[in-house]
């Protein structure tokens, strides 16, 4: 992949168990240093498996990939990336709850 492409959508392929960290470091250029420090902080999750290899949930990719553009792109040190990740999750519950109250409301 060429310097100058950019990367504007990801398909995540959801029939695989799990991806791997080598996996997400080589496809999807995240540097190991930064994996590793949203795992410190726990950003993300990681299974280990009985080889000692990290692996995760496909599910996972997009909030990896997510918190490497926060961080690189707009320069945001981890503890900016966890708050982000964070409200952006809560505004995603508080949307889904909202449909949900809407939905009631219209079928009540």
């Amino acid at each position: 992949m060429a310097k100058d492409t950019e990367i504007t959508e990801v398909m995540i392929d959801n029939t695989s168990t799990t991806i791997s960290f080598v996996e997400i470091c080589r496809q999807y250029g995240v540097s190991e240093e930064i994996l590793f420090e949203f795992l410190e902080y726990g950003l993300i999750t990681e299974i280990l498996t009985p080889n000692k290899h990290l692996m995760f949930e496909p599910e996972h990719l997009q909030r990896i990939l997510s918190a490497c553009r926060l961080h690189t792109d707009l320069e945001i040190n981890t503890h900016g990336v966890i708050l982000a990740l964070e409200l952006m999750d809560e505004l995603r519950e508080l949307r889904r709850e909202l449909e949900i109250l809407r939905r009631h409301l219209h079928n009540g």
